[in-house]
């Protein structure tokens, strides 16, 4: 598995097909901080639209991609979670704190309304 990232617009879109386990987060970690970090200011999006899986480490992934863009004052949001992965966010209330939304052209209105 690997992290793709597209632009559209100012909004920076991270995805990842398959599993979104240790093995994935250990790849992609540090290639997404690093955008989060260099990019221009924009919002930036998870969508988890093609996520089948997700154990703690992926959490630990989505949580600090949310920390890394709220302390750079990027707007940041889930998108397209379903099954196990979004169950795991609702058990856990983490869809309380971190913006996550049904589809990935809901959460770029979002996220571009609040840049």
């Amino acid at each position: 598995m690997s992290l793709d990232i597209e632009m559209r617009g100012q909004t920076t879109i991270y995805s990842i097909a398959g599993s979104l386990d240790a093995a994935c987060v250990a790849q992609a970690r540090d290639l997404a901080m690093d955008v989060i970090a260099t990019s221009d200011g924009g919002p930036q999006v998870f969508d988890g639209s093609g996520v089948s899986f997700m154990d703690s480490s992926g959490l630990g992934f989505l949580v600090s991609m949310f920390k890394q863009s709220r302390s750079y004052k990027r707007p940041f949001a889930l998108a397209g979670l379903h099954g196990q992965p979004l169950e795991t966010l609702q058990y856990l209330k983490i869809d309380k704190v971190v913006p996550n939304y049904p589809d990935l052209e809901t959460a770029l209105a979002a996220v571009t309304a609040q840049a």
